[in-house]
């Protein structure tokens, strides 16, 4: 979130990831959390599960939470989570995944475009410690990546 964020919001939750992270996998019930790791190492973070959109009709899966070291970004790891979250959708029968990124946020949204994600139009107000906005990006399971 370099350049996104304020330095100390992100310096404060930086320090606390690993804590963070740990709580999110063992929080029982919920969307499915999973570890992306690298051996034995924590290097991320997904969490999948039904829509929480209060507009999403049925039939429609979320990407709640994909998260990665900053460095491990570009080696292959995101992709291979993503790959998971829609496979497993397709899986449990949904036809179509959204996820929230922010607006601003533009190798997340390259990221998410090259797996087949589009923004749907559909924006909303956050507050990081600062207002932000997040966009809705949407992918159909039936139209191959």
């Amino acid at each position: 979130y370099a350049g996104l964020l304020p330095t100390e919001i992100i310096a404060a939750t930086s320090a606390r990831r690993p804590l963070l992270w740990q709580r999110i996998l063992e929080e029982p019930g919920g969307h499915e959390k999973y570890a992306v790791c690298e051996g034995e190492k924590i290097v991320g973070l997904l969490v999948i599960g039904a829509s929480r959109d209060e507009d999403a009709p049925a039939g429609v899966f979320e990407v709640v939470s994909l998260y990665l070291l900053p460095e491990y970004f570009g080696k292959g790891y995101g992709g291979e989570a993503m790959r998971y979250a829609c496979e497993r959708a397709a899986e449990l029968g949904y036809h179509v995944v959204t996820l929230w990124v922010l607006e601003d946020n533009t190798r997340a949204r390259k990221f998410y475009e090259k797996h087949g994600f589009r923004f749907d139009g559909t924006r909303k107000e956050i507050v990081i410690g600062v207002p932000k906005i997040e966009i809705r990006y949407r992918r159909d399971l039936s139209t191959s990546v």
